[in-house]
């Protein structure tokens, strides 16, 4: 049986244990955790455009660590064909490295299409698509959301609002 001596040196020790911290252990490595960047552009009707066009407030950038991978996703809320059942509409959006670049219908895209046999009408859809981008050194990348209009094309063709998430994946 311990002595009551015994019992309140064991519980002075276990109170003082807790009240000083002992020495710091050693730092540890960095870690090669991931960074995300997001963006959204308040609703405003954006008319598409017939030829590549990028719409102000539709980027995302993210600062990087070093050398690795970007993956962005985009979402489109609120894609608005507004279709003539004479033409054949077909919205096309893609995520690119400059205001400029557009897909074509091989690359990686999003795209809505009104075939020529639906009825004239407005077709309303939200679109989500994603693209990879390799990047080879730290500092800031912006990636942008560009469209425009392969095929048909009037004011009652447009996005509502876009959503866009870049996450970098160190290699």
């Amino acid at each position: 049986m311990l002595s009551g001596t015994a019992l309140a040196i064991a519980v002075v020790a276990l109170v003082i244990s807790l009240v000083i911290p002992g020495p710091a252990g050693p730092v540890g490595p960095a870690g090669k955790g991931t960074v995300v960047s997001t963006t959204q552009r308040s609703p405003v009707q954006r008319v598409f455009s017939t030829s590549c066009h990028h719409m102000l407030g539709d980027e995302v950038a993210i600062a990087v660590t070093g050398p690795g991978t970007v993956v962005v996703v985009a979402h489109a809320v609120g894609v608005n064909i507004g279709h003539v059942n004479t033409s054949w509409d077909v919205a096309i959006l893609n995520l690119a490295t400059t205001t400029t670049t557009c897909a074509s219908v091989t690359e990686p895209r999003g795209q809505v299409e009104a075939p020529t046999p639906l009825p004239s009408m407005l077709y309303y859809t939200d679109l989500t698509f994603s693209n990879t981008f390799v990047v080879s050194a730290a500092g800031t990348y912006t990636y942008y959301l560009n469209e425009y209009m392969y095929g048909g094309g009037n004011d009652d063709d447009f996005l509502d609002s876009g959503v866009l998430v870049a996450v970098f994946y160190p290699s």
